[in-house]
C-alpha cells in the first residue's frame, strides 16, 4: 500500500511539476562542429521578444499553459500562451542558413526547458537548428549560443562570415 502511495505521488508531481525540472544536454561540441550541423549561424541584437496567445473554448482540447478564463453566458474561453518566445533579430553577420535583415528565432518561454534567455537590445552569436516541415528556426541554452561580447573566440573558430553588414568588403 506504501508503495502504491508512493508511486502515485511521484507520477502526480512529474505530471504536474515536469517543466521545472532541469534542462539536460547531452554532449558538447565546439564552433566549427556546430558551424557543420547547424542549420543557420550569426550574429544579431534582439529587436523584439513576443509570446503567441489563443482563446479556446474551454469544454475542447487546449495547450497546457491557460491562466486566464472568461465566462460568458454561452460557454466559457481560456487564454493560452504559446510554449515558446520568438525573438526577431537584426543580423549583422551570418556564416550560414540567414541573410543580412531581420530573421525569428523560436526558444522554449522556460529557461527549465532548455529556453535561452535574449534581452532586447542585445547582441548574440546565435546557432539555430530549422525546422524541416515549417522552416522556422530555434535555438536552446544547448546550443552554443551566446552574447556577442563573450563570442571572440567563437569568432575566430568560425573563419569570415559569408555576409557582414558593417565591412567594407564582402567575403565571397
Amino acid at each position: 500500500m506504501r508503495t502504491r502511495y508512493a508511486v502515485t505521488v511521484w507520477c502526480l508531481l512529474l505530471a504536474c511539476f515536469g517543466r521545472l525540472w532541469p534542462c539536460e544536454c547531452l554532449g558538447k561540441t565546439s564552433p566549427q562542429q556546430s558551424l557543420a550541423c547547424k542549420d543557420a549561424v550569426f550574429i544579431g541584437y534582439v529587436v523584439d521578444i513576443s509570446q503567441g496567445t489563443q482563446w479556446v473554448a474551454h469544454d475542447t482540447p487546449r495547450p497546457e499553459d491557460c491562466s486566464l478564463r472568461l465566462e460568458y453566458e454561452n460557454g466559457s474561453y481560456d487564454l493560452c500562451f504559446a510554449p515558446d518566445h520568438v525573438v526577431t533579430f537584426e543580423i549583422t553577420t551570418s556564416w550560414k542558413g540567414v541573410e543580412l535583415g531581420k530573421a525569428a528565432v523560436k526558444t522554449d518561454a522556460q529557461a527549465t526547458a532548455c529556453g535561452y534567455g535574449f534581452r532586447v537590445g542585445e547582441s548574440y552569436l546565435v546557432y539555430a537548428e530549422r525546422n524541416r516541415p515549417t522552416g522556422e528556426l530555434s535555438t536552446s541554452t544547448c546550443s552554443l549560443t551566446k552574447l556577442e561580447p563573450e563570442a571572440a573566440t567563437d569568432r575566430l573558430a568560425l573563419g569570415p562570415p559569408a555576409h557582414e553588414a558593417f565591412s567594407a568588403k564582402q567575403p565571397k
